[in-house]
């Protein structure tokens, strides 16, 4: 059996999602969250519970953080080093899909699969940032084909890994998955001839240990914040920042699965129609089951469909391998995004002022120990990670107060705030128009530091 294919996967994978990540920063919202815990988790030499902006971070599990620190050891604490054991989760799903889909149906299809996963706009992002979306979708993956497979053992392991990652959808998903194809197959008697017990043990031994510690050391506020908040809560209620409209994956779809966006509803269709064995009906429930449990939930993000992108370039590939417009499709899409991710990003990145200005902060206080941070009326996760500082948000009253109490302050705020500091005496020392954004940001303090040889440069 050749191995060309399997090169030829690993190697465009390796050249499109992990070469590039040094050659762009981190941009708001979610990603710079991870980085920067994962930099004060190895400040305070602890592992077991997520800081950020010097607070507990309570939003996931730690398995992420613990990639994000062993970047961070190998390569420096920088994108590149953060982003690096993420996107290789990213590569190993690429590979594990080309493996199964070669022993199970030839190399053909498992290679055009492969791509057309890689290829997939959204898995692309994803498998960029770091974020926890693309590992808990490898091991998702790998807990599926191993129930495919009948190897249960793997399967109850590859479920705790996975809520080690994003919590108890790592769990729910592949059963539901495994349940819903038993039922469609017809197949109910197999659930009396799986191990329960042991797969118990290792799911548990592998998942809760660091629950249990966090329980431990913060008790209920873990508990309540975690769970309740963030599992509960954001599959039963709406989240501030996050959409819950019924129609926001369907209108989010033709650009989330492209290239196979066009393609993937004719090739579902002939599984509904016709059936095509067992594999594919498997890779059918399984995208169905994934697509309808978060468009059940209340609270709606385009990421948390990743785990159905691997059954989307199986069913494509199956259907399409053959004809010359699909591989074309394929090979064209995938140049088009390596262009994208190894020269306009990077492009892109040099305009932007945010990275410049955390820096500029960071700076500032190393050269002004008793300086504070503030932020009135906004918030930038990007500023705080570049910054290596801890920023915390006050109101008015508090910032007045800061301002004639502590000998120096610096606050970051937007232009159109101003307005609501009227009666609190400020300096400006710097105005900027981040790229894309409408409003500008300002820095102002109660005492005078000179910023305008960068505020000259990036204005």
């Amino acid at each position: 059996m050749g191995k060309w294919q399997l090169f030829l996967v690993f190697f465009v994978s390796i050249f499109f999602l992990v070469l590039p990540n040094g050659f762009y920063h981190t941009v708001d919202r979610d990603e710079p969250k991870y980085l920067e815990a994962a930099r004060e988790m190895m400040v305070k030499r602890d592992l077991v519970t997520p800081w950020f902006n010097c607070q507990p971070r309570f939003d996931k599990p730690v398995f992420t953080y613990w990639l994000v620190i062993a970047g961070y050891t190998l390569f420096g604490v920088n994108e590149f080093g953060g982003r690096f054991f993420i996107s290789m989760f990213g590569v190993f799903t690429v590979l594990l899909l080309f493996l199964w889909l070669r022993k199970r149906v030839g190399e053909t299809v498992a290679l055009w699969a492969a791509l057309s996963l890689l290829a997939m706009v959204d898995f692309a992002v994803m498998s960029s940032v770091a974020m926890p979306d693309v590992v808990l979708t490898f091991f998702i993956t790998a807990s599926l084909i191993a129930f495919f497979e009948e190897r249960y053992l793997w399967t109850s392991l590859f479920c705790g890994f996975a809520t080690l990652t994003k919590g108890p959808v790592g769990l729910v998903i592949p059963a539901l998955v495994g349940f819903f194809f038993l039922l469609v197959t017809k197949d109910l008697r197999r659930i009396s001839c799986i191990p329960w017990i042991r797969m118990a043990i290792i799911y548990l031994l592998s998942a809760l240990p660091w629950y249990a510690v966090m329980v431990k050391i913060h008790g209920p506020a873990f508990f309540n914040q975690f769970f309740i908040f963030h599992n509960v809560k954001r599959f039963l209620y709406k989240i501030p920042g996050h959409s819950t409209q019924w129609w926001y994956y369907l209108a989010n779809y033709p650009w989330m699965y492209l290239p196979l966006s066009p393609i993937f509803p004719f090739a579902f269709y002939k599984i509904l129609l016709k059936g095509r064995g067992s594999l594919l009906t498997f890779a059918g429930v399984w995208f169905l089951v994934v697509f309808l449990f978060f468009q059940t939930a209340h609270t709606k993000l385009i990421h948390y469909l990743l785990p159905s992108f691997p059954p989307v370039a199986v069913v494509s590939a199956w259907f399409f391998y053959k004809r010359r417009w699909f591989r074309t499709l394929v090979v064209s899409f995938l140049a088009f995004l390596m262009v994208v991710k190894w020269t306009l990003m990077p492009y892109v990145d040099s305009l932007r002022v945010k990275p410049r200005l955390g820096m500029e902060l960071g700076k500032l206080a190393a050269s002004c120990k008793e300086c504070r941070f503030a932020f009135f009326k906004y918030q930038s996760p990007e500023l705080i990670y570049r910054s290596r500082v801890c920023i915390r948000r006050v109101d008015k009253d508090k910032l007045k107060a800061l301002f004639e109490k502590e000998r120096s302050v610096v606050v970051v705020t937007l232009d159109s705030k101003l307005k609501n500091l009227i009666g609190v005496k400020y300096r400006l020392l710097c105005e900027i128009k981040p790229l894309l954004e409408k409003h500008c940001i300002v820095v102002i303090s109660n005492r005078s530091f000179d910023f305008s040889p960068f505020c000259a440069q990036n204005n």
